[in-house]
């Protein structure tokens, strides 16, 4: 289910007029609005057609999904062709799709899971067949020494690069199970996306739950807490787009001898690896360590509740909430009671 959130008025609209379409002998419409922008979807929840449920009750958490699903029996995988940016995720960087640049996550020729999607005909030197959709029939074993040398053994993939020496690159998605995000969780981390500013303002911040992989790792220098060149964020990210649970975040940075921090501010002078990982600050929310309250605002009259994010405030003061999950937020959606209206 996919509801946008974009020029609703002119939707309903549309639709009104649509409806009424038999009844009008001469109506000249605007075409149906059957696309909407994905990062602009109504993301809240769905009453079912019960009323006494709600779309997506009877599939798992995401935040549930065991780690490397991606390498699970009945992982799937779709092939994009010679374009690495993925169809079915969304919130990628404008920009990294053209830059050579960009980090990409390529396969290594002795993986399992190259293997797979690389399908070599043995009747034709080996080469690759690359089928359209592979099914994972079992969990690929991915023991510690042979991990560690494997670029895909990461907390999550979005596109995998099958490259053949010799080769033009081929591209696949991984095609994640379905699953549900909870609309309130406990436990709920600060996530920052946008740029900081010279008064150490960030542009964006919420709450995401710290069990999902939602957002990228930012690292500083120990003592980062004290401010100055240490709480600049370094990124450490090994493919671009790459999003991880907040403890996959906090590997991350410990891997590279720094910490999971609530940067002052974002990427350091020289530092080639951060520029390329930040190569679209608008495209996804980074982590911090900082706390968020997921709270709950209630209409009066009609019982229904609207999400209010309300995360610690940055280095500058401020908090630059979305106001789709501001104090001011009016994005209510029913919930049932278990005695009515409160």
């Amino acid at each position: 289910v996919f509801l946008c959130a974009e020029n609703i008025r002119e939707k309903m609209l549309i639709e009104i007029a649509h409806a009424m379409l038999p009844f009008l002998p001469c109506c000249a419409l605007p075409p149906h609005p059957h696309t909407c922008t994905s990062t602009k979807r109504d993301v809240f929840p769905k009453s079912d057609l019960t009323s006494n449920g709600y779309v997506g009750d009877f599939y798992p958490l995401c935040s549930d999904l065991p780690p490397h699903h991606h390498l699970r029996e009945g992982a799937t995988y779709r092939l994009l062709g010679a374009s690495s940016a993925p169809q079915l995720h969304s919130g990628d960087g404008a920009s990294w799709e053209n830059n050579p640049e960009s980090p990409r996550l390529a396969l290594d020729v002795s993986s399992p899971l190259y293997e797979l999607l690389c399908a070599p005909n043995a009747n034709n030197g080996g080469e690759c067949t690359y089928p359209a959709k592979v099914v994972l029939g079992s969990t690929l074993d991915y023991s510690a020494p042979l991990a560690q040398s494997l670029s895909e053994y990461i907390p999550i993939v979005r596109t995998v690069c099958v490259s053949p020496p010799g080769s033009r690159p081929v591209y696949y998605e991984y095609v994640c199970a379905p699953c549900v995000k909870a609309a309130f969780f406990s436990d709920a981390k600060r996530v920052i996306r946008g740029s900081v500013h010279g008064d150490n303002v960030v542009d964006d911040a919420m709450c995401a739950d710290p069990r999902t992989g939602v957002a990228g790792e930012a690292c500083c220098l120990p003592g980062w807490e004290g401010g100055g060149n240490k709480a600049l964020a370094r990124r450490r990210c090994t493919y671009s787009g790459e999003r991880m649970t907040f403890d996959a975040a906090v590997d991350r940075c410990a891997t590279e001898g720094m910490e999971q921090c609530s940067p002052m501010r974002l990427g350091v002078n020289g530092d080639v690896q951060s520029l390329m990982c930040f190569d679209d600050n608008r495209a996804g929310y980074l982590w911090t360590t900082d706390r968020c309250a997921v709270r709950a605002k209630i209409g009066y009259e009609t019982g229904m509740v609207a999400r209010v994010d309300h995360p610690e405030a940055d280095w500058g003061g401020q908090r630059n909430v979305p106001g789709r999950v501001g104090e001011d937020t009016v994005n209510y959606f029913p919930v049932h009671w278990n005695e009515g209206k409160p």
